[in-house]
């Protein structure tokens, strides 16, 4: 009867772990952190998403304007299909958009729906921020 019960007992926790898995982390497919001037900083990756210059043919450029009042950030993903070319697709589900002042304290946060661009195909997504805090000084761009 006892081993019974613990037959049972056992499958009840096995049963409850595989019907209430926990969430997954997911994987971040390309991170930056900028800190931020009162003039123009533009940054670029050309090779957004891979390990060895031009894996999927995807650059990045984040471009940052504090001389404005609007102090504006302009996020801009883009990949060009060349003939025979052997790019891999890009599949960004979701893009976050992280402010923090000087000590490190976040300040400002936006979620953002991600893109795709599929093998052998060009593509083109771009993002602007308008208004950024004036106390954000450090921005972390996260694409997953």
């Amino acid at each position: 009867m006892r081993r019974t019960i613990s037959i049972m007992l056992s499958a009840l926790i096995l049963g409850a772990t595989v019907f209430f898995p926990q969430p997954v982390q997911a994987k971040i497919y390309e991170s930056y952190l900028i800190t931020l001037l009162d003039t123009e900083v533009v940054f670029m990756d050309e090779d957004f998403g891979g390990p060895i210059r031009h894996t999927n043919g995807a650059m990045c450029r984040i471009t940052y304007s504090g001389r404005r009042a609007d102090r504006r950030l302009s996020l801009h993903v883009w990949k060009e299909a060349k003939p025979f070319d052997s790019d891999l697709r890009v599949n960004v589900r979701r893009v976050k958009v992280i402010g923090y002042n000087l000590s490190g304290k976040q300040l400002y946060f936006k979620g953002i729906d991600g893109f795709t661009f599929e093998r052998g195909l060009p593509g083109d997504w771009t993002f602007v921020i308008q208004s950024l805090p004036k106390k954000v000084k450090k921005i972390r761009v996260e694409f997953y």
